[in-house]
């Protein structure tokens, strides 16, 4: 009788586990790191300069300090001259093909759809183009690494001013402001170089600086037996997390995350059934474990995460995600010959 009773109290225990509701929250971590290059150089590259070639015209309206100094290279200090990177940037001037004034005509009707007024408004349209190009080379090596051709003779832009209340307004608006017209039509090129080229030569051979938030899941059930011990965890999580900076090692935040790393995989055995609660218990643990793995520089780790998400069957998608980031984590590093991103850049 006595092991009758045991048993149906054990059996009611399964069942009251199954019987409870997994609802999972949000919360989020914040995280600090270095974007490794695709295309790393070295380590040691720590500076670039640029060189700045500007035909007559567009040098009369520019100074170079106003063309070099908005470029930027991620992780990079820009000096002078000499840097370990050059930019050899040329410029041309501005040719126009076409100045034409264009007119539209504005009417307004009454309700019976007679037109009761008429308006022209005039505005002038300048058909432009320019010739730039720049090389940006390995200054140790003396070889380039990527060129790239800006602007084209043959590629056409279009400037509409504003619009104006007369025809002669329209037309002589460039005749009395050509300077300025001028000068912010280049301005708009050379600022199209700047943005394409600092984004690139960041990504490619720069150290950009991360500093952002990242999500994680916490039990939000108010009669799961989690959501207690869960929110311990993740007052822990969220205190190591905070003390991450971009240069210091991670060994430290390791070490006072190694609690929270076994309550999440004592979760995995304690929650082993294939019901849906289970399962998505499951997930928060595996989904958790590996983007911690993943903000502390453990590839391999995130990965075998990622996997066990996949085999579990609730959100396949994340754990692809995993895998596809421990992944490209992994071969980040060895491309850089680093074994982390945080390290001290200067």
């Amino acid at each position: 009788m006595k092991k009758l009773v045991l048993s149906f109290v054990a059996l009611l225990t399964i069942a009251f586990s199954y019987a409870q509701k997994v609802d999972l929250d949000r919360f989020f971590i914040p995280v600090k790191y270095y974007n490794l290059p695709s295309k790393p150089i070295g380590f040691e590259y720590k500076t670039f300069s640029v060189q700045a070639s500007l035909a007559s015209l567009t040098s009369k309206l520019f100074s170079q300090d106003e063309v070099i100094g908005n470029f930027k290279i991620d992780g990079f200090n820009r000096v002078e001259e000499n840097g370990d990177i050059i930019i050899i940037l040329k410029v041309s001037d501005i040719s126009i093909t076409r100045t034409e004034v264009k007119s539209r005509i504005q009417e307004e009707k009454d309700k019976a759809g007679n037109v009761t007024s008429r308006k022209t408004f005039y505005w002038l349209e300048i058909d432009y183009s320019m010739s730039s190009d720049a090389d940006v080379v390995n200054n140790k090596t003396k070889q380039s690494l990527t060129k790239y051709s800006l602007d084209k003779s043959d590629n056409k832009f279009t400037f509409k001013s504003s619009e104006f209340g007369s025809y002669n307004a329209a037309r002589d608006s460039y005749a009395l402001n050509k300077e300025i017209v001028l000068k912010n039509l280049i301005n708009g090129r050379i600022k199209h170089y700047y943005t394409l080229m600092n984004e690139d030569l960041t990504n490619f051979y720069g150290f950009r600086a991360i500093n952002t938030n990242e999500q994680l899941w916490i039990s939000g059930s108010k009669k799961h037996p989690e959501t207690a011990p869960y929110m311990d965890n993740f007052n822990i999580i969220k205190e190591a997390f905070n003390s991450m900076t971009l240069e210091a090692p991670v060994d430290q935040i390791k070490e006072k995350l190694q609690p929270v790393i076994e309550y999440l995989n004592g979760l995995v055995k304690k929650y082993p059934a294939d019901e849906k609660p289970d399962k998505k218990m499951r997930y928060s643990t595996f989904y958790n474990l590996g983007k911690i793995y993943l903000f502390l520089d453990m590839p391999d780790e995130a990965i075998a995460q990622g996997n066990a998400l996949i085999a579990n069957d609730y959100d396949k998608i994340d754990g692809k995600w995993l895998v596809e980031q421990g992944n490209a984590l992994k071969e980040s590093l060895k491309k850089n010959n680093l074994t982390s991103r945080h390290f001290v850049r200067n």
